[in-house]
């Protein structure tokens, strides 16, 4: 008879909502997965290989890392490539397995800020996931769990081979019901997608091959029950990388919080610097006025081009600040807390 996981589940770590749909091209260095655990490490982009397993596996990428805020930053790479891109190099090493990498985003972030095991959330209600990519190989779509979990399994987690996509992006949203534990495994626990969505700890986008070098790049993810997004043409956007020498490097920054999007416009505070990142993808009338809480004005920036604007925020004191962002007629509140 076979063994069912509800045995093992871990906790969520909050209630299920629906992410941000990510599309590389709008230069967001994570994926606002609603699920963050409170330390405000969900949705980073992370690298991957196949050494623990003693293969040789990396991953290229065709630009360096890093910005004036972190040496290991992602954004030179998104508006590189408009997506997470570079070209596999499989390896196998000393292992057994077929050789591996990967990109990946835990969902809810990390267990505190000393302890980076990443927890587990209830990801039920997103209905499945949509994405968008290009690759050489078929790659495979896998939901990652627990350490604990995986181990009980074998690492034989519920995943999807998707279609091989070397000259168009391709778009493919798969429902939980999909996801299924690889043909290989025989074993006696068994978990399907909608039970692994129930305690997802990471997704995993996986270049899984014979040895060779393979070209991809994942130009955007969201929720499955959004879809009729992900429609659209965007093969202009989404171009495998040329291949290249340069060294991959783990992405895990801690001191950017995304804190809303309004009218297009994506707000991130970079708590290190004091500072405000309004991401614009077209060009259009910002007016930022920044309040304390009795509603005294503190400074107003002001802006009209499609880039990325900073708003130095070292002036103000600790304490709480209401952010008024005007955008044409409409008018939205955020909160931020100077530490």
């Amino acid at each position: 008879m076979n063994k069912f996981l509800s045995s093992i589940v871990l906790l969520a770590a909050t209630a299920s909502f629906s992410f941000d749909d990510w599309f590389g091209y709008e230069i967001v260095p994570y994926v606002y997965t609603n699920l963050d655990g409170g330390t405000e490490t969900a949705g980073y982009w992370l690298f991957s290989d196949d050494h623990q397993q003693n293969g040789l596996s990396r991953t290229l990428l065709p630009t360096e890392l890093g910005n004036e805020y972190w040496d290991f930053a992602i954004e030179p790479l998104l508006e590189f490539c408009n997506g997470v891109c570079g070209t596999a190099v499989l390896d196998q090493g000393t292992s057994t397995a077929t050789p591996f990498i990967s990109a990946y985003i835990n969902v809810a972030g990390e267990t505190s800020k000393t302890d980076d095991t990443p927890i587990a959330a209830d990801a039920s209600d997103w209905g499945g996931i949509c994405i968008i990519y290009k690759s050489e190989v078929a790659p495979i779509l896998e939901l990652g769990l627990s350490q604990n979990v995986e181990a009980t399994l074998s690492n034989a987690i519920p995943a999807k081979i998707l279609d091989e996509a070397p000259n168009v992006a391709k778009t493919q949203c798969i429902p939980w019901s999909e996801f299924e534990q690889p043909s290989w495994y025989t074993g006696e626990v068994k978990i399907n997608g909608e039970q692994a969505a129930k305690q997802l700890v990471y997704i995993n986008f996986k270049i899984q091959a014979d040895p060779g070098r393979y070209r991809f790049n994942l130009c955007a993810i969201g929720p499955y029950k959004h879809a009729s997004v992900f429609n659209q043409d965007i093969d202009n956007y989404c171009q495998l990388p040329n291949d290249t020498s340069a060294t991959a490097a783990i992405y895990k920054p801690k001191q950017t919080l995304h804190i809303g999007t309004f009218s297009r416009l994506k707000f991130h505070f970079i708590k290190d610097r004091n500072s405000l990142l309004v991401k614009s993808p077209i060009a259009s009338e910002l007016k930022v006025l920044i309040s304390d809480v009795r509603g005294i004005l503190k400074g107003i920036y002001e802006g009209d081009a499609a880039t990325n604007h900073y708003i130095p925020l070292d002036n103000l004191n600790r304490g709480v600040y209401i952010l008024n962002v005007v955008s044409g007629n409409n008018t939205q509140k955020y909160k931020i807390q100077i530490r």
